[in-house]
C-alpha cells in the first residue's frame, strides 16, 4: 500500500480550495474503513474495480470515474481487486454545484489536474507553488462546474459519451462495437442508430477516428516504426494503418512525417 500527500490551505476566492491531495493504492480485500472529513473529498479512480460506500449507499466504480464525497459524510471503499485512485480533499465555493459521480472527458482532463496536485503537493515550496495552484483550482473549478452540466444531460447523450470514452481508453486492443454494446448492456442495433441520429457516423467509424488521432501523434512526436505505432493503436498491421491515413489525408504515414518534420524545422529557423 502507498499513500503519499501534503496539506495547504489556500483561498481563491470563487475558486475550488485545495487542501490535500495526494495518490492511494491497495490490494484486493484491502478495504479503506469508513470515515469523514471536514470538507469534500475528490476520488478519481485509476486502476481497479471498488465500491465506494457513502452513508451506506453502494456505488460501483471504474477507472475514469471520480465520486465527490460531501464534507463530514461517512463513506470506506471495499476493494473487490486491487485498485489505484487519486484523492484530493476540497473546499467548494458556495455558489458550486457539483454531481456526486463525474465521468472524465476523453482527454482525461480531471485525471490531469488530479496528478498535478498530487505532485504539485509533493515538491517542495518554490516561488511559482501558489501560482500553479492557482491554476490547478482554477482548472479544477471548470471542469467541476462542466460536470454539473453534463450530469444533467439526458440519457442519450450519457450513452454515447460512455462509448466515446470507452473507445479512448481502450482503442489499442482489439475492441468490437458488439464488446461495446454488451459492456454497457445496449443493442448493436440501438447503438449505431443512436450514433447516426446524433454524430452522424457509425461506433466503428468513431473508433478509427480516435485510433487514426492516436497513431498520428505517435507518428509526428515520435520515432517509433509504423510497425510499433499499428500495434500501439489497434491496427493489424503496419498496410492496415497505412490505408486509413491515405484515405484520410490523401498522404502515407511516411510522407506525412517528413512534412511534419520539415515544417517543424522551418518554424526552428524563424
Amino acid at each position: 500500500m502507498h499513500v503519499s500527500s501534503r496539506s495547504l490551505y489556500e483561498t481563491f476566492n470563487h475558486l475550488v480550495k485545495i487542501i490535500r491531495a495526494g495518490m492511494y493504492s491497495a490490494p484486493k480485500g484491502k478495504d479503506f474503513p469508513l470515515h469523514t472529513h471536514e470538507f469534500c473529498e475528490l476520488h478519481y479512480y485509476l486502476t481497479g474495480h471498488i465500491k465506494i460506500h457513502v452513508n451506506g449507499k453502494p456505488i460501483e466504480v471504474h477507472p475514469g470515474m471520480a465520486v465527490l464525497v460531501p464534507p463530514k459524510v461517512v463513506h470506506g471503499e471495499e476493494a473487490l481487486t486491487a485498485y489505484a485512485n487519486y484523492y484530493m480533499l476540497i473546499g467548494l465555493p458556495s455558489d458550486l454545484q457539483v454531481p456526486h459521480i463525474v465521468y472524465d472527458d476523453s482527454e482525461q482532463s480531471l485525471m490531469g489536474v488530479c496528478a498535478a496536485c498530487s505532485r504539485e503537493l509533493r515538491l517542495q515550496p518554490d516561488p511559482y507553488q501558489q501560482e500553479m495552484l492557482h491554476a490547478l483550482a482554477t482548472q479544477l473549478t471548470i471542469l467541476l462546474r462542466r460536470a454539473y452540466l453534463n450530469s444533467q444531460l439526458d440519457d442519450v447523450e450519457r450513452l454515447l459519451r460512455s462509448v466515446e470514452q470507452y473507445f479512448e481508453k481502450n482503442f489499442a486492443a482489439p475492441i468490437t462495437v458488439e464488446q461495446v454494446a454488451s459492456e454497457l448492456n445496449v443493442s448493436v442495433s440501438h447503438l449505431r442508430r443512436l450514433f447516426k441520429i446524433h454524430r452522424s457516423e457509425t461506433p466503428r467509424e468513431c473508433l478509427q477516428r480516435v485510433r487514426l488521432r492516436q497513431a498520428l501523434a505517435q507518428l509526428y512526436t515520435s520515432n517509433l516504426t509504423l510497425e510499433a505505432i499499428a500495434d500501439a493503436c489497434g491496427y493489424d498491421s503496419a498496410s492496415h494503418l497505412s490505408r486509413h491515413v491515405r484515405q484520410a489525408l490523401g498522404k502515407s504515414p511516411g510522407e506525412l512525417r517528413k512534412q511534419y518534420r520539415r515544417h517543424s524545422a522551418e518554424a526552428l529557423e524563424h
